[in-house]
């Protein structure tokens, strides 16, 4: 039977699983007897349980919801501490305004990278070479 955007309404179930697989997974030998043993009605001492069942959960989801924000609130504590002791680190190391003076010692590293780059160290090192060689047999003797 296809739905309104035109696919197979039996050829997936909700959530995208085949529309067995639910059934299997639980021990069912079809969707169908997984239903009607989901929405079979349920007698008097067996609904007590289950809704003594519900209330458990429910308060056990309660109390991972609050165990959950506690465990927040210390995350951004922790976070906003590291960042506090980063920052006096800094400062102690470095005086007033130590983000500027890292950002200026990073900007006078590359662009002392650069000059570098431009240097003929090849001519240089091929001419220095022979000397390195001499002063090494030098030392063997």
């Amino acid at each position: 039977m296809a739905d309104s955007t035109g696919r197979n309404a039996a050829a997936t179930a909700p959530g995208g699983e085949r529309p067995d697989h639910r059934a299997n997974a639980e021990g069912f030998a079809s969707e169908a007897d997984y239903e009607a043993y989901l929405y079979a009605p349920i007698e008097g001492a067996a609904r007590e349980e289950l809704q003594r069942q519900i209330a458990e959960v429910r308060a056990e989801i309660e109390n991972l919801r609050a165990r959950l924000q506690i465990i927040r609130h210390r995350a951004g504590s922790v976070v906003t501490e590291n960042l506090r002791w980063a920052d006096a680190s800094a400062h102690a190391q470095l005086g007033a305004y130590p983000w500027a003076k890292l950002a200026g010692a990073m900007a006078a590293a590359f662009l002392a990278g650069r000059a570098l780059q431009r240097l003929p160290f090849g001519p240089l090192a091929g001419a220095a070479a022979p000397l390195v060689m001499a002063a090494l047999r030098e030392r063997r003797r």
